[in-house]
């Protein structure tokens, strides 16, 4: 049998040549696969914020972030309205010089249209430590004389015999970190603070608002450094004003 080397070579010609181009191909619709399943793992991710699911890997996706103090106060209003049970409302309140948080009571806690039961328990910066006394420079928006203002303030409410409310407070001599409010062990709006000029700036940056779910443990460990940083202040504090009917702490 006569081999046909011209044949020969022109296949080896067409193989040299094709090769090449079906390699190209191959790894090009490989790579497009890849980019494929990478675009589609992206919008599946942007798709579970969208509806505020958790992501597999327990990250923090927060209910929603509150632009300033005054939206805070809007956002337990409508917290407390919306939970509007028999139960007591319990408020555990890390606070700055409390400046906010009086308005509140003014308008909300301390009114007639209050109908449940209230269990405040609050922090406030010492209106008399020297540490704190630093902090309140610069272009800080803390002050203790405000701070010695809420105190005498809350006092006078518990003072009162026919209010619902039930108050302790403490006072600290520390720079805080964070701030903010727990709401029926169930909601939590945290800010932090931050230095500028040498002064303690806080409720000038946005909250972050998170409803207690404990199958993310991001949030469950947002909701324990609020609540260890709380409770050590509460031990470690200074009292000001007691929960017991007595006045000796007042």
């Amino acid at each position: 049998m006569e081999i046909n080397w011209n044949i020969l070579n022109k296949i080896n010609i067409m193989l040299a040549v094709t090769l090449p181009l079906l390699t190209l191909v191959f790894y090009g619709l490989l790579n497009y696969w890849k980019q494929y399943k990478k675009i589609k793992e992206l919008k599946k991710t942007i798709s579970c914020l969208e509806n505020k699911e958790i992501l597999s890997k327990g990250n923090l996706l927060f209910d929603a972030v509150i632009s300033n103090a005054e939206e805070v106060k809007s956002k337990l209003l409508h917290i407390i309205k919306n939970n509007n049970t028999s139960r007591t409302l319990k408020i555990d309140n890390f606070g700055l010089d409390l400046e906010t948080v009086i308005t509140l009571f003014n308008y909300t806690l301390n009114s007639k249209l209050m109908k449940r039961d209230v269990e405040y328990r609050g922090l406030i910066i010492s209106p008399d430590s020297e540490d704190i006394k630093k902090i309140c420079n610069g272009d800080s928006n803390l002050c203790q004389n405000t701070a010695k203002k809420s105190i005498e303030y809350l006092r006078k409410i518990k003072l009162k015999s026919n209010t619902n409310i039930s108050i302790e407070l403490y006072s600290y001599d520390k720079p805080p970190i964070i701030h903010g409010f727990l709401i029926d062990d169930e909601y939590l709006i945290i800010g932090f603070t931050h230095f500028e000029s040498g002064g303690l700036v806080g409720g000038a940056t946005p909250y972050l608002y998170i409803e207690r779910d404990k199958n993310s443990q991001f949030k469950e460990d947002l909701f324990t450094t609020y609540k260890t940083w709380f409770h050590f202040w509460l031990v470690n504090g200074t009292k000001e004003i007691s929960d017991t009917h007595d006045n000796k702490a007042i």
